[in-house]
């Protein structure tokens, strides 16, 4: 009697927690693919030879967090990565807080940074190890060639040297003027 009671609640348990999208927040997560696929196809489109490897993110009450791997074969600067990164998670948090339609599915609104995880490998030819990576992750931006930090920033940080850096290219292009 204590095995089909164990059983029964075991099954239960399962039900609930293993398949949340069918009955708590199908709109939801219908929803959360629609943004993803959305700021890939942007971030794709806007960095030509970058490439996607992997998809996730972690719900079991509703939106909780997104991952994203991308890979390339092209030598980037830590510029470039940081700009694919920092981009990339910047095009998430806008669709993510935007959208009326996933809001009442997010955990947390606005929907914090520390909650996107965004990896970029930089292979020098096809079935090499990486030899340079970038990755967002807990709210920090990290790079790394062949295993030695170049840099480590927070998101914030991040941003405003991405501001500065844009702001200097505009300053530039006025002076060749």
């Amino acid at each position: 009697m204590k095995f089909l009671i164990t059983c029964l609640l075991l099954s239960l348990s399962m039900y609930y927690l293993c398949s949340p999208t069918d009955r708590n927040h199908p709109d939801g997560w219908s929803e959360c693919a629609r943004i993803e696929n959305e700021v890939i196809r942007e971030t794709l489109n806007s960095y030509p030879g970058i490439y996607v490897t992997a998809t996730g993110g972690g719900s079991l009450l509703g939106v909780e967090r997104l991952s994203l791997h991308l890979k390339t074969e092209k030598s980037l600067s830590i510029r470039e990565i940081r700009k694919i990164v920092i981009g990339t998670a910047n095009r998430f948090l806008h669709a993510l807080d935007s959208s009326k339609e996933i809001r009442p599915y997010l955990v947390e609104y606005p929907f914090p940074v520390r909650e996107i995880t965004i990896f970029i490998n930089i292979y020098p030819q096809a079935g090499d190890n990486p030899t340079s990576k970038g990755r967002l992750s807990n709210g920090m931006f990290y790079v790394e060639v062949e295993d030695t930090k170049l840099a480590k920033e927070t998101f914030k940080e991040a941003n405003q040297i991405l501001e500065k850096e844009a702001l200097d290219e505009i300053d530039n292009k006025w002076e060749e003027k």
